[in-house]
């Protein structure tokens, strides 16, 4: 899983990319109304523009995403985890601004980097802007993706590379409260509509801020500020001690009372929501769940052609475990007690580096860090996840792993290639050395980032170094299982399957299976729906650009060129990827 800079969950949640705050503009005043005065002088300076106005809208993306905030011309930002403005949330008219001024630009004029910006940017604007009445639907909160459970993570992994930074960090933990009950009150606005979570959820959350919770004393978000005080020789020994005690006051004060306002907030709207299910059960809800399907795969596929396409990989799959077993009668058997032969997760990144020179460009130079999450945490966060470093500084890197996971059998060898090499960390550190406008940095186009790490994560199986016929059997089961994913993600949200109906469908396939896993992956397609079609989506995406680039260059076809234009190109929709394709395959 990416962390892909909290920005994008606060997007997502309050549809605040160029709609909060002064959006890459210049602003006047004439009377009591605001006027916005974009900078046209060239293309770069109006992506600039945007870019440096909407980067410091909250603390948390411009830590992140910026290093050096004077290499972007910022000088001055304030501290907060952006607007807690309610009725700034239907107000699209800067959106609109930012749209307008983008399309004043003569399309023909820019050069061949600013079109694909261009493109990708009107790609979004647009995209938002015919969904942006439904904010009301965001499941901002959830089990395992949501602010909720993201928050403490992306606190703890916050950067203290100036003195300011540390007292920004602190005043912006002070702000926590009042945040919350932000977040709280818009959850009251969706119960006043009846659009309220099932309750069922709102327990699994309850429980979750409650565990945060549990040991006020020994809260983490406290521990980890001493060890990165302590390590901050610009501070006397007496600074040092004045704001360890300014935090583990905040903690105390502020964070910890947002965590138990939010668990008794939402135990208070409990049998408030109207409508059980899947989305397609609400009202809208079938529009809202194209919307999260469409921005969140970037496939412009229906819903329709995506179920074909799982359906094709899905019979694939099959067909490539059937070769497998042709091959080799007891490669089940020899798949069950398969292993990598590595279990300490740097030996393993350093082999992957290795495996991957005869397919990959090859990367810069780079550093990076294993964290395991913490254990109050371990319940509700992902296997592993790779924290995205800021855009000036791609060369420090970090990968939680999660120990609770891997108590569970998860396999580290191929989660690391989908968090590290090559997937997200490669990806994020190759295609950030390549100099891509800024604003691109911005826009979340999670099936590319996502689809990439589970494609190259398929790979990994028949790349370390395992028996060739168990490394196909075990790449095909995983390429099944996200298939079975998606098609339950897509019958819950989109054909109101019940927890029956999960049941039945995984029960075909694979037999009787324990009933709390069919809760599990039911209540997971009902909490964060559209999520696993990132992963399963962007993934197929590849596959399909990776078969054309094959059949159309012939032998002609370098896995290692055919990398490097993904990658350059980065992070857009799969249509603008598949344009630009056939202009560098025409070159090839």
């Amino acid at each position: 899983m990416n962390f892909n800079k909290m920005k994008r969950i606060l997007c997502i949640f309050l549809a605040v990319f160029l709609v909060i705050g002064c959006t890459g503009c210049k602003k006047s005043s004439q009377g009591n109304t605001e006027v916005y005065k974009y900078d046209k002088s060239s293309f770069e300076n109006f992506t600039n523009d945007l870019f440096a106005d909407e980067v410091t809208s909250d603390s948390i993306t411009l830590n992140y995403l910026v290093a050096h905030p004077e290499n972007f011309g910022i000088e001055s930002y304030e501290v907060g985890y952006g607007s807690t403005d309610l009725s700034l949330l239907d107000d699209d008219s800067q959106t609109i601004e930012a749209l307008n001024a983008l399309k004043s630009f003569k399309y023909d004029s820019l050069s061949n980097e600013d079109k694909l910006t261009y493109d990708i940017l009107k790609d979004y604007l647009e995209t938002y802007l015919e969904y942006s009445d439904m904010y009301l639907y965001a499941k901002t909160l959830s089990p395992t993706i949501g602010f909720n459970c993201q928050l403490p993570v992306v606190l703890a992994e916050y950067s203290f590379r100036t003195k300011q930074d540390v007292y920004d960090y602190v005043e912006l933990l002070k702000q926590t409260d009042t945040y919350f009950q932000f977040i709280l009150d818009i959850e009251k606005m969706k119960s006043e509509q009846g659009l309220f979570m099932m309750d069922e959820i709102a327990d699994m959350i309850i429980e979750q801020c409650n565990s945060f919770t549990a040991d006020t004393d020994n809260n983490y978000l406290i521990e980890i500020f001493n060890e990165k005080v302590d390590s901050m020789s610009e501070f006397t020994k007496e600074e040092r001690e004045t704001l360890k005690t300014e935090n583990e006051a905040a903690v105390k004060d502020h964070v910890i009372p947002a965590y138990n306002l939010l668990a008794e907030g939402l135990a208070s709207l409990k049998g408030t929501g109207q409508y059980e299910g899947g989305l397609c059960n609400y009202p809208d809800g079938t529009r809202y769940y194209e919307y999260l399907v469409l921005s969140g795969t970037g496939s412009k596929r229906s819903i329709d052609e995506l179920e074909e396409l799982i359906d094709d990989y899905m019979e694939y799959g099959f067909r490539k475990m059937g070769t497998a077993l042709k091959n080799d009668s007891n490669v089940f058997e020899l798949a069950a007690d398969a292993s990598f032969g590595m279990d300490d997760p740097y030996e393993i990144l350093e082999d992957l580096k290795e495996r991957i020179k005869n397919d990959f460009p090859e990367l810069p130079e780079t550093s990076y860090t294993i964290k395991y999450v913490h254990k109050s945490m371990e319940e509700n966060m992902s296997p592993a996840f790779y924290m995205t470093p800021a855009i000036d500084d791609y060369f420090q890197n970090s990968i939680y792993i999660n120990n609770k996971s891997l108590e569970e059998g998860q396999d580290l060898y191929t989660t690391l290639a989908h968090e590290g090499f090559p997937g997200h960390l490669y990806q994020n550190v190759y295609t950030a050395s390549k100099g891509l406008s800024p604003i691109r940095f911005l826009l979340d186009y999670s099936g590319y980032t996502e689809g990439w790490a589970t494609y190259v994560e398929l790979l990994s199986y028949e790349m370390g170094g395992l028996d060739e016929n168990v490394g196909a059997l075990l790449s095909a089961n995983q390429l099944i299982t996200l298939g079975v994913y998606a098609k339950c993600d897509i019958g819950v949200n989109y054909h109101g399957w019940t927890l029956d109906d999960v049941s039945s469908y995984v029960s075909s396939l694979f037999g009787p299976l324990d009933e709390e896993i069919m809760e599990e992956i039911y209540y997971a397609m009902v909490s964060e729906p559209a999520n696993y079609l990132k992963y399963v989506i962007g993934c197929m995406e590849f596959m399909e650009l990776r078969n054309t680039a094959k059949e159309t260059l012939g032998a002609k076809f370098n896995a290692v060129d055919f990398h490097d234009f993904l990658l350059t190109t980065g992070p857009a929709p799969f249509d603008i990827i598949a344009d630009r394709m056939n202009t560098w395959m025409s070159e090839q």
